[in-house]
């Protein structure tokens, strides 16, 4: 009946295709699948090769460990800077301190000034690296 809808009952079109078909469908697939993610556990290296890449891992390793320990020139010369530049400001200070002890107030706030705003100048650098990676 065309106005009773509620009567008809929907058959999915799996159920209607014979059942051979359809395992033959899934046997197909299942061969595929077989095929393509199967094979992988078959190749074994052998121990020549194995010991080749072990070899060549520890290689990279220790090359990685010399290049992280070693001290670049650029880092010599920025420690060189920073020695030479503490011990000249301690010598003013200390110069400052015997012969010209009114002007103490004003090296004292300018070396503070200075090692601050060198400071702050670092972890600006340091935070706009960052955001440059």
């Amino acid at each position: 009946m065309p106005g009773n809808e509620e009567n008809e009952e929907v058959i999915p079109a799996s159920a209607t295709k014979p059942q051979s078909s359809q395992q033959g469908i899934t046997d197909e697939v299942a061969m595929h699948v077989m095929r393509i993610f199967g094979n992988q556990n078959q190749y074994e290296p052998t121990q020549a090769q194995v010991d080749k890449i072990l070899s060549l891992q520890e290689k990279g390793m220790d090359y990685t460990h010399e290049e992280r320990t070693r001290v670049s020139p650029k880092q010599k010369l920025e420690v060189t800077v920073l020695i030479v530049g503490a011990i000249l400001l301690l010598i003013v200070f200390i110069l400052c301190l015997f012969s010209a002890k009114e002007y103490l107030g004003e090296v004292v706030s300018g070396i503070v000034g200075l090692l601050a705003g060198s400071f702050g100048g670092y972890g600006f650098g340091k935070s706009k690296t960052k955001k440059d990676e």
